[in-house]
């Protein structure tokens, strides 16, 4: 939903430049810090040559994932999050700091 809602608002921009690229986790299937480092490493490889400004998961376990593993996947970009509770947010960061 926030996906499409974000691809409907770029769709109707004047701009050419803007592309929204979306992925799914699955984070479900991913058990282990070393199928979780091989997934990081996945989409490093499968983004290095796009020019990425934004990253923006959707939920707490994929802002999870993108904090831990953002210097493996996206180093240089910002990252937003959304459909994730505040509290929910700030409670995770408490345990992960």
């Amino acid at each position: 939903m926030i996906y499409n809602g974000a691809k409907t608002v770029f769709d109707q921009s004047p701009r050419q430049d803007i592309v929204l690229f979306g992925d799914n986790l699955d984070l479900s299937f991913v058990t282990g810090e070393a199928e979780h480092r091989s997934l990081a490493e996945f989409f490093q490889k499968k983004y290095a040559r796009e020019n990425i400004n934004v990253v923006a998961p959707v939920g707490l376990a994929a802002v999870g994932f993108v904090l831990r593993y953002r210097d493996i996947m996206f180093r240089e970009d910002p990252s937003c999050f959304a459909g994730t509770p505040y509290m929910s947010f700030i409670a995770w960061t408490a345990r992960t700091t």
